[in-house]
């Protein structure tokens, strides 16, 4: 796969509490000499998969975009932008299929080219010194995008990857932060996702069904400590709400009969330390209370326990 591309911005000031964003990127890909060459063990013959020239594939797409910032006053600015996207589907989407416990995921070398438009709306307030909250809510529309679809149910739980004709993403997104002084800051974030299909011909019984792997809900907490003569210590903690693994929103784990994978939360904790003026030396745990949280079905899997990592961290820089 080869992937070209080029891209252009301009900043615009007319006023001088606006701020004016135009850009465009152009992407051109080209997919060449392929094959999927694939035999049965034990015969060493083809098999009806196997095909030892697989057709090209390429395409053009220009993605602009237009943004600006408004400062209503010193301490609230309102921004919004619209614009469009694209992602070339990937080698392994097109030719590569994979097993998972009992469920089988075939490639499709006939995929195309996922594009996007979308737009958000944001404000940032400072309502008091050290405090600064941001809210945005997004509308983004999704045209082929890349999925999972199940296509058979019996013995082998087959799926192949497959353009999912639109869908539709929107949701809110908030953050609040607080700095103490110089060394304490205190933030927290809310993401409201709301990703379902809009249209799908193939199979019209998905419309209306939530993305795989997306959760609803989603939010994070952290306090941080920050000194360069002691150290600095952070202490996060994510939530995840409940999320579909199956693009028919019905597989559910063994430990609850609910469609879905279960929402969790998990703490994270990262400590650093210079110990000279290009070295520091870290120390991190993910996971930190070994909470055991679900990530899959079919085989019911579940998520990494605690994780201990450690190490040095070293700066080169010249004069």
């Amino acid at each position: 796969q080869r992937s070209v591309g080029a891209f252009v911005q301009d900043l615009i000031t007319p006023l001088p509490e606006l701020e004016i964003t135009l850009n465009a990127r152009v992407d051109g890909w080209r997919n060449y000499d392929a094959h999927h060459l694939e035999t049965t063990v034990a015969t060493g013959l083809p098999t009806a998969n196997n095909n030892p020239e697989l057709p090209l594939r390429e395409d053009t797409v220009v993605s602009p975009r237009a943004a600006a910032l408004y400062h209503l006053t010193d301490r609230v600015s309102v921004w919004g932008d619209l614009g469009s996207g694209f992602r070339a589907p990937t080698l392994n989407e097109l030719y590569r299929q994979f097993s998972v416990g009992a469920v089988l995921t075939l490639a499709n070398s006939q995929l195309g080219p996922e594009r996007l438009v979308g737009g958000d709306l944001g404000l940032n307030v400072n309502p008091v010194r050290n405090v600064t909250v941001r809210t945005a809510w997004f509308d983004n529309r999704v045209r082929n995008p890349v999925s999972n679809v199940t296509i058979a149910t019996n013995a082998t739980n087959r799926q192949q990857r497959q353009n999912l004709g639109r869908t539709r993403v929107t949701g809110i997104q908030a953050d609040v932060e607080y700095r103490l002084r110089e060394t304490w800051r205190v933030t927290g974030g809310y993401l409201y996702n709301h990703a379902t299909v809009r249209e799908f011909a193939v199979n019209p019984n998905l419309v209306g069904k939530f993305l795989p792997q997306v959760p609803k809900h989603r939010g994070s907490l952290q306090i941080a400590y920050s000194s360069a003569r002691y150290a600095s210590v952070a202490l996060g903690v994510q939530f995840i709400g409940r999320q579909f693994d199956d693009d028919q929103n019905m597989r559910a784990v063994l430990a609850d009969p609910e469609p879905g994978l279960p929402g969790y939360g998990i703490v994270d904790l990262l400590l650093s330390r210079p110990v000279a003026t290009t070295l520091d030396i870290f120390f991190g745990i993910q996971n930190l209370t070994d909470r055991e949280y679900f990530v899959g079905t079919l085989p019911t899997t579940i998520g990494s326990p605690r994780l201990i990592n450690g190490g040095v961290r070293v700066r080169f820089s010249g004069r």
